[in-house]
């Protein structure tokens, strides 16, 4: 029981850091978190402090000049105990409402142009 719950854990820790540094690509930036809790059964269950260690470790492993803020909007909301407490997952938040404001911007000139 032991390993299998090492496994399990290891499991978790390992696709959210993969889901981290997936939301960090343009393609899937807008993935909606409760379609990966659907499919990925092992995903539904994460806390707020697994999320912050995904995307710390995310941070970590992905050289500085390449680095991109995972958009996290998506995902927050469903998180317990999510108060943004943590000044990396505060920031990527703030940049993804940015974003958004700014694309949003532009997708509101270019229907108005038309």
């Amino acid at each position: 029981l032991k390993i299998i719950s090492k496994y399990r854990l290891r499991m978790v820790q390992y696709s959210l850091t993969e889901y981290v540094s997936l939301l960090a690509d343009e393609r899937f930036c807008d993935l909606d978190f409760t379609v990966v809790r659907e499919h990925v059964p092992f995903l539904r269950d994460i806390a707020y402090e697994q999320l912050k260690a995904a995307v710390k470790r995310h941070k970590e492993q992905t050289p500085p000049r390449s680095y991109k803020h995972p958009n996290l909007a998506n995902v927050l909301p469903y998180m317990n105990g999510s108060a943004l407490d943590d000044e990396n997952v505060e920031g990527e938040a703030r940049n993804v409402n940015k974003s958004r404001d700014s694309s949003s911007g532009i997708r509101s000139r270019r229907t108005s142009l038309i």
